[in-house]
């Protein structure tokens, strides 16, 4: 009789979580999903700057080839933390991201913004969560050692100097975000910063770091900038690259 009953409370239980889950067809539900980049196959500790821009899952990242340079994405896994000894070797450093422990995290995008030029549209629009950041180890090294030395090794950033307390220096990510061309909203990050007097603080970032998108409301578009107050003529000294991993956000799978 016990067996029974237990069974007809299975049976119960089983028809009102399927009534439940019939409910909730009708009902929006959000996700997380990650776009992690690990679509995309190319060899071990190396980088590719693809000729055209290229697509994960909704998003399209804009590459734009001129003059023998490039801007927009580049595609990593590179985890070099050292100094290199020649300047055909910069790349090592380049399209290194910079983190405590070497990155072990497989692929990620090495963002080079130029202008407008580093931007990613999806194809719906939809609510970015966070993206992930960090200082490339190139980067990293000229903030830290500026052009570099005889000791440390040199850097190939010619013009860089530190960065200076007394100069209130800092490297800020800026990005936008648009939905059908029109500005949504603005979201700055910190890579490194000499600059505030309030909180004493001076800090350069040494691994990835989360970014908050969600002031941004529902996008189609989102555009990079990299700043950096260490100039010289007006042009930065700094070079002008970033890390970027793990978009996070949410989308109606109704």
């Amino acid at each position: 009789m016990k067996r029974i009953l237990y069974l007809y409370t299975l049976l119960i239980m089983a028809f009102v979580s399927c009534k439940k889950d019939g409910k909730l067809i009708d009902d929006v539900i959000l996700l997380p999903t990650d776009l992690l980049f690990e679509d995309f196959k190319i060899g071990r500790f190396t980088h590719k700057i693809p000729a055209e821009s290229f697509t994960s899952a909704i998003a399209t990242f804009n590459v734009k080839h001129e003059n023998n340079d490039w801007s927009g994405f580049a595609i990593s896994n590179r985890n070099y933390k050292n100094f290199v000894t020649a300047a055909n070797l910069v790349d090592s450093t380049r399209f290194s991201v910079y983190t405590l422990t070497p990155h072990a995290g497989g692929n990620f995008l090495v963002v080079r913004p130029k202008g407008d030029d580093a931007f990613v549209e999806l194809s719906r629009p939809i609510q970015i969560d966070k993206i992930l950041v960090g200082n490339t180890v190139q980067v990293y090294q000229t903030i830290m050692y500026g052009p570099g030395n005889s000791t440390v090794g040199n850097t190939f950033a010619p013009g860089t100097t530190i960065m200076s307390v007394a100069r209130k220096d800092n490297l800020k990510i800026t990005i936008k975000g648009f939905l059908n061309n029109v500005e949504t909203g603005t979201v700055d990050f910190l890579l490194a910063d000499r600059s505030s007097d309030a909180l004493k603080r001076s800090f350069t970032v040494t691994d990835w770091m989360p970014v908050s998108l969600l002031s941004l409301g529902k996008v189609n578009k989102i555009v990079f900038y990299l700043e950096s107050t260490d100039k010289t003529a007006g042009v930065m000294n700094t070079p002008n690259y970033f890390c970027l991993d793990g978009i996070r956000f949410t989308e109606n799978i109704n």
